[in-house]
């Protein structure tokens, strides 16, 4: 109990004169004293906001550098498949609509005018001594054509036409026979591509 009295009158004095002038200072210095803790309030404040703002340019810049780092890979050449001699090149060409992929520009080395300023998918098969690709129409279609590159030769042979983009899977179902199967929400589609028959194309270009 006494600790608690001492707390409650600590600060008088016992002299009025002393304790009147120390109550008249106080109330003088109390608006100073306010003022300054306004003061150091608004400079709290204004740093606050100035390293929100500051951190979102650092944001925006990172932000901004990223989209040239990607913009600058997507300009880049790539090479997209490599069978004996035949390099084909890759460089991105734009996204599809209905959320159904990207589409690539294509060059080779040794040159096939064929792959030149035409759209085609993200997607290849490496076999029989070449590379099946996916040919776009253009770059808003929906289905695309089934092309064999021969290696070698250099070729261009389109077996299959109008089949859809999505859900490819291929499969090896003998030596010299894949199995490409085609999916989508109405139908599923299988087609069997014989080494036969690629060889009798091979033959009706030469002729």
């Amino acid at each position: 109990m006494k600790f608690v009295k001492t707390i409650y009158v600590r600060g008088n004095t016992g002299n009025p004169v002393v304790d009147a002038l120390r109550n008249i200072l106080m109330l003088l210095l109390f608006p100073i004293i306010l003022a300054i803790g306004l003061i150091i309030m608004f400079f709290a404040s204004l740093l606050s906001f100035w390293q929100r703002l500051t951190t979102s340019k650092k944001d925006r810049q990172i932000e901004k550098e990223n989209e040239i780092e990607r913009l600058k890979l997507q300009n880049h050449w790539s090479i997209f498949a490599l069978v004996d001699e035949l390099v084909i090149q890759r460089k991105f060409g734009g996204s599809l609509p209905w959320d159904s992929g990207d589409y690539l520009n294509l060059y080779s080395d040794p040159k096939i005018p064929y792959l030149e300023y035409k759209p085609f998918g993200d997607w290849l098969y490496v076999e029989f001594n070449g590379v099946f690709l996916q040919r776009w129409s253009d770059n808003t279609a929906t289905t695309c054509n089934l092309v064999f590159i021969d290696a070698e030769s250099l070729q261009v042979i389109e077996l299959l036409q109008d089949i859809p983009t999505r859900n490819w899977i291929v499969k090896k179902t003998d030596l010299n026979i894949l199995e490409f199967t085609f999916e989508t929400e109405q139908a599923k589609s299988t087609y069997s591509v014989d080494l036969k028959e690629i060889d009798e194309k091979r033959r009706d270009l030469h002729q």
